[in-house]
Protein backbone atom coordinates (compact mmCIF):
# COMPACT_ATOMS: atom_id res chain seq x y z
CA UNK A 1 0.00 0.00 0.00
CA UNK A 2 1.50 3.81 -0.97
CA UNK A 3 0.63 6.42 0.74
CA UNK A 4 -0.12 9.79 -0.97
CA UNK A 5 -1.02 13.45 0.26
CA UNK A 6 -3.80 15.69 -0.11
CA UNK A 7 -4.11 17.61 -3.05
CA UNK A 8 -5.18 21.63 -3.43
CA UNK A 9 -6.44 23.60 -6.22
CA UNK A 10 -6.90 27.43 -6.65
CA UNK A 11 -9.23 27.96 -9.69
CA UNK A 12 -10.11 31.20 -11.40
CA UNK A 13 -12.69 31.99 -13.79
CA UNK A 14 -13.81 34.92 -16.08
CA UNK A 15 -16.91 34.62 -17.94
CA UNK A 16 -18.39 37.35 -20.83
CA UNK A 17 -21.83 37.43 -22.11
CA UNK A 18 -22.80 39.81 -25.10
CA UNK A 19 -26.16 39.67 -26.69
CA UNK A 20 -26.54 40.80 -30.80
CA UNK A 21 -29.93 40.47 -31.36
CA UNK A 22 -31.46 37.45 -31.38
CA UNK A 23 -27.72 35.90 -31.17
CA UNK A 24 -25.16 35.48 -28.11
CA UNK A 25 -21.51 35.50 -28.10
CA UNK A 26 -20.03 33.52 -24.85
CA UNK A 27 -16.32 33.69 -23.96
CA UNK A 28 -14.53 32.12 -20.84
CA UNK A 29 -10.97 32.62 -19.54
CA UNK A 30 -9.77 30.45 -16.59
CA UNK A 31 -6.66 29.41 -14.54
CA UNK A 32 -5.86 26.35 -12.59
CA UNK A 33 -2.98 26.03 -10.17
CA UNK A 34 -2.75 22.56 -8.47
CA UNK A 35 -0.33 21.79 -5.68
CA UNK A 36 0.67 18.16 -4.60
CA UNK A 37 -1.98 16.74 -7.81
CA UNK A 38 -2.77 13.56 -7.11
CA UNK A 39 -2.42 10.90 -10.64
CA UNK A 40 -3.78 7.45 -10.60
CA UNK A 41 -0.87 5.41 -12.56
CA UNK A 42 -0.31 1.83 -13.41
CA UNK A 43 2.77 -0.69 -13.81
CA UNK A 44 3.46 -4.20 -14.19
CA UNK A 45 5.62 -5.68 -12.08
CA UNK A 46 6.02 -8.63 -14.73
CA UNK A 47 6.02 -7.74 -18.08
CA UNK A 48 4.71 -11.49 -19.27
CA UNK A 49 2.03 -11.63 -16.86
CA UNK A 50 -0.72 -9.42 -17.65
CA UNK A 51 -2.80 -10.11 -14.17
CA UNK A 52 0.53 -8.35 -12.44
CA UNK A 53 -0.55 -4.92 -13.05
CA UNK A 54 -1.04 -2.53 -10.02
CA UNK A 55 -2.92 0.54 -9.74
CA UNK A 56 -2.03 3.76 -7.48
CA UNK A 57 -2.39 7.31 -6.80
CA UNK A 58 0.90 9.60 -6.12
CA UNK A 59 1.69 13.46 -5.92
CA UNK A 60 3.03 14.91 -8.77
CA UNK A 61 4.07 17.97 -7.69
CA UNK A 62 2.74 21.65 -9.10
CA UNK A 63 0.50 22.05 -12.50
CA UNK A 64 -0.69 24.94 -13.69
CA UNK A 65 -3.62 25.03 -16.50
CA UNK A 66 -4.97 28.22 -18.58
CA UNK A 67 -7.50 28.19 -21.41
CA UNK A 68 -10.25 29.88 -23.13
CA UNK A 69 -13.70 29.21 -24.98
CA UNK A 70 -15.61 30.89 -27.48
CA UNK A 71 -19.20 30.33 -27.86
CA UNK A 72 -21.65 31.57 -30.44
CA UNK A 73 -24.95 30.86 -29.87
CA UNK A 74 -27.42 31.11 -32.95
CA UNK A 75 -30.77 31.64 -32.65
Amino acid sequence: RRLFGPEDLINAEFKLRKQFGESTLQSSFFAMDHRDRQLRVSEQSDPTDPSTFQSFIINTGRTFTTGAELQWILP
